[in-house]
């Protein structure tokens, strides 16, 4: 099997973790990586030998080399890049939230076809361990679940060496808080322990 050739919008944090993995797996072609911050896509691309670095969304879009694309691209903008990328006829991964409303994803799935479309990240939602415990709590081990109190612990990472980007801290970019931010991870987690859904009325 050929490797799937890949390209990468957005080369911040995300973007160049996403390159990290790409590079490691021989299934893949890390065919581009595209940040309109030239500084940015340069650095990336060249740190794990993108074939193509560019600035452009379209020059992504029209390379019939690129099978598929990775957004790693603030809230604001993913649906919007997303829809491009699936009329161009590309597989699509794309960080959560995949969208900000109800009609940006209904928009996503009106133009989805037969591509295939994934939304990182499920916290832990498909690891056997989760599967065990979700397996014992169904056995009524532990009697209804009505419930469910979360607690988050982890490091501190004390005060940050610079500013967060701007889209980060604003509303209009990044809006969701930190339900959209962090608590869907948490969120997803206990659902998927308790094999609970939700559908939107």
């Amino acid at each position: 099997m050929e490797p799937v050739r890949i390209a990468i919008v957005g080369c911040g944090v995300i973007g160049n973790i996403h390159a990290q993995w790409c590079v490691k797996d021989e299934n893949i072609t890390l065919q581009a990586v595209c940040d309109v911050n030239k500084e940015q896509a340069d650095k990336v691309g060249k740190e794990h030998k993108a074939l193509k670095i560019c600035n452009d969304l379209n020059d992504v879009l029209n390379d019939d080399q690129i099978e598929g694309v990775i957004l790693a691209l603030p809230a604001n903008l993913r649906a919007k890049f997303a829809v491009s990328v699936l009329k161009a006829g590309k597989h699509l991964l794309t960080e959560k939230p995949v969208a900000r409303n109800q009609a940006e994803v209904q928009e996503l799935i009106d133009n989805r076809g037969d591509l295939t479309v994934a939304v990182c990240s499920s916290r832990y939602s498909s690891f056997p361990f989760l599967q065990k415990i979700r397996d014992f709590i169904a056995a009524g081990n532990l009697g209804e679940i009505r419930v469910v109190h979360v607690r988050g612990i982890g490091e501190d990472a004390g005060p940050k060496d610079s500013e967060p980007p701007i889209w980060r801290v604003s509303h209009e970019f990044n809006g969701g808080g930190i339900f959209v931010n962090w608590g869907c991870y948490d969120l997803n987690y206990v659902m998927s322990l308790c094999n609970w859904t939700l559908k939107p009325k």
